[in-house]
């Protein structure tokens, strides 16, 4: 007797859910305890050796335990992601881990002429504006000389001429230029060789899925 369609749902949640436990856990597990060796057998400043008032090993090492766990949580989702996918698709999981990232260097690398003009466009836009632009700093004068204690009022106003430099509309638009470019070449490696993982990846797994839902269909016929 075939199983349903809920039962072989069922089925899938649990295999997903029982390939993603494990690396998760284990990822999380072994930066917990990177941290609390770390902290066992690290050097320690001599301020905390010297510190009565710092906690022992006893409460600092659960402690560093805890904040590696919470460190490897993220790491382990990715790991317990890469299992799931490898469990449902198998090796076509390498198709996008290659194909994608190789695609963004070949973009990148194809394009870094563009983009290094567009680059140098942005910076002839800031000069040409540097130029013509009423420097505040310049009010500073003589008082340069005080030392750096001239920073407190010199670095203010560094940074509003630099801010309006940068908010001129030649250097804005050779900004937005260099911007739009490099989202192009992103998008032009990206779409296509994302279209193509999802597909070849969504076909291994039908095929496997249809192995798994036979092989459960005959598991559940009547001996």
């Amino acid at each position: 007797m075939a199983l349903s369609f809920w039962e072989h749902t069922k089925a899938e949640l649990r295999l997903m859910a029982g390939a993603f436990v494990g690396p998760w856990l284990l990822t999380m597990l072994g930066v917990g305890l990177v941290y609390a060796c770390v902290w066992l057998f690290g050097d320690a400043p001599p301020e905390a050796a010297e510190d009565p008032e710092l906690p022992g090993n006893a409460v600092m090492v659960p402690l560093a335990f805890g904040y590696g766990a919470v460190v490897g949580f993220w790491p382990g989702v990715v790991a317990g992601g890469l299992r799931v996918s490898w469990k449902l698709t198998g090796p076509w999981t390498l198709v996008p881990l290659l194909l994608i990232p190789l695609a963004l260097a070949a973009a990148l690398y194809l394009a870094s002429g563009l983009l290094a003009r567009q680059g140098m466009a942005v910076l002839d836009a800031a000069a040409l504006a540097a130029a013509d632009h009423d420097w505040a700093l310049s009010a500073i004068g003589k008082a340069a000389h005080a030392g750096p204690v001239v920073l407190v009022i010199g670095l203010p106003l560094l940074i509003f001429d630099l801010g309006s430099i940068a908010v001129q509309p030649e250097v804005l638009w050779a900004l937005a230029i260099l911007v739009l470019t490099f989202v192009l070449v992103i998008a032009a490696a990206l779409v296509p060789t994302s279209l193509v993982s999802v597909v070849v990846m969504l076909r291994a797994y039908l095929l496997r899925l249809r192995e798994r839902s036979d092989a459960r269909n005959l598991e559940a016929e009547p001996a």
